[in-house]
Parts: structure tokens; C-alpha cells; sequence
């Protein structure tokens, strides 16, 4: 059980992480294009 919540919050944090880079890349982006 606490390896599987490890695991899960490991994701969570990954797919976070991912989510920020993303908004970070569309705002530059948008910097860019005006």
C-alpha cells in the first residue's frame, strides 16, 4: 500500500510538473506572438 501511494504521488507530481511547462511554453508563446 505505501509503495503504491509513493508511486501515485510521484506521478501526480510528474504530471504537475508537466502541466507547469506546458502554461510556461504557451505563455511565452503568446509573448512571442504579440
Amino acid at each position: 500500500m505505501r509503495g503504491f501511494l509513493r508511486r501515485s504521488d510521484l506521478t501526480a507530481k510528474k504530471s504537475a510538473g508537466i502541466n507547469r511547462a506546458t502554461r510556461n511554453l504557451a505563455i511565452t508563446k503568446i509573448r512571442l506572438g504579440k
